[in-house]
Order: C-alpha cells, then sequence, then structure tokens
C-alpha cells in the first residue's frame, strides 16, 4: 500500500496492481505488483493499459483490497485512539464545502463503498475489454 497525496497505489503478487487516483473514482490496473520507486506524481506510475476481461477481476479484486484496508484501518484508529481523537483529526477537513461523513461511521461508509463498488465494478472501471 502506498498513499501519496494524488493517489493509493496496491498491489500483491497474484493480482498485480491498482492506482486509484484521489480525484476521479476510475481504478486503474497494472501487472506489476510493486513499484520501482515511491511515486511522486501519475509519471512515476508503471504503464496503466485497458483491461482485458481476466485483469478486469484482478483490477475488482485489488480496489475491494484497498477499500477493505482503508475500513480496517477506520477501526483501528477507533479502537486505539478513541472516537473523539478521530473527530478531532477531522474538524481540519470539515471546510463546510463538502458532504461529511461523521467519525462514528466512516468504517460502515468504506463498507457501503465496498458493496457499492462491486456491484458495479464495469462502471466504475471505465475501461473496456481488449
Amino acid at each position: 500500500m502506498v498513499l501519496r497525496g494524488f493517489c493509493v497505489f496496491y498491489g500483491d503478487q497474484q493480482h498485480g496492481g491498482v492506482f486509484l487516483p484521489r480525484y476521479e473514482f476510475r481504478p486503474k490496473y497494472t501487472t506489476q505488483a510493486r513499484l520501482e520507486s515511491p511515486p511522486w506524481s501519475v509519471e512515476d506510475l508503471p504503464i496503466l493499459n485497458p483491461l482485458t476481461i481476466l485483469q478486469r477481476h484482478a483490477c475488482a479484486t485489488l480496489t475491494l483490497d484497498v477499500i477493505d484496508w482503508i475500513r480496517r484501518y477506520e477501526v483501528t484508529v477507533i479502537e486505539r485512539l478513541g472516537i473523539e481523537y478521530r473527530r478531532r483529526t477531522l474538524l481540519p477537513w470539515n471546510n463546510g464545502n463538502r458532504h461529511f461523513t461523521p467519525a462514528e461511521k466512516f468504517a460502515s461508509a468504506w463498507r457501503l463503498s465496498s458493496l457499492q463498488v462491486g456491484a458495479n465494478f464495469d462502471i466504475f472501471s471505465g475501461q473496456g475489454d481488449t
């Protein structure tokens, strides 16, 4: 898992890697599971090609793994540091101009996102078969 301001990159040896841009939920897939060096921009990522049918399954699996990792992270933060800590860390992000999920609902919101992505992956991938 590589977290950057512009993206998340996640890979595993069995499925390859997935790149999730920060402001556009359109997962991009690569057969590479590891990055050669930490990405500082999109240009530092491996080649991200249109998906074959088999790669679409791998991309969906990786995308759902990323969402579940984030959900588990949110659960762990609350278990270890408490809900008040999580609320305080979110205050600077709430500028009143965006929909804001309360800290108590973060983990369940990620679970719901996982279910929606799983049910609609062809829509989210935005990549045709080759």
